[in-house]
């Protein structure tokens, strides 16, 4: 699947900080942008729930019916990954 196709109010799972995944909801339908808007449930590794904007290439699996499907980076997100993050 990939970040275009995420819709507002499906769950996923994201990379926080680039290491840690925890999961979050959706919270826009912006597919085509380099940033989402997501409530990270942040409790679940000891910070704080919040609502913010993460990288699209952060976003490393997302629930498509009963089963999490990992989401496929476009060539463009990937430049973009290693602009930012330098990896």
């Amino acid at each position: 699947m990939l970040t275009k196709d995420i819709k507002d109010g499906m769950q996923i799972k994201l990379f926080m900080d680039g290491v840690v995944k925890v999961s979050g909801v959706m919270r826009d339908n912006y597919g085509t942008r380099a940033t989402r808007l997501v409530l990270v449930n942040g409790s679940e590794v000891g910070m704080f729930d919040e609502m913010g904007e993460i990288y699209s290439f952060d976003i490393a699996e997302v629930k498509s019916g009963n089963e999490w499907v990992k989401v496929e980076l476009t060539e463009k997100q990937k430049d973009f990954r290693k602009q930012v993050r330098g990896v």
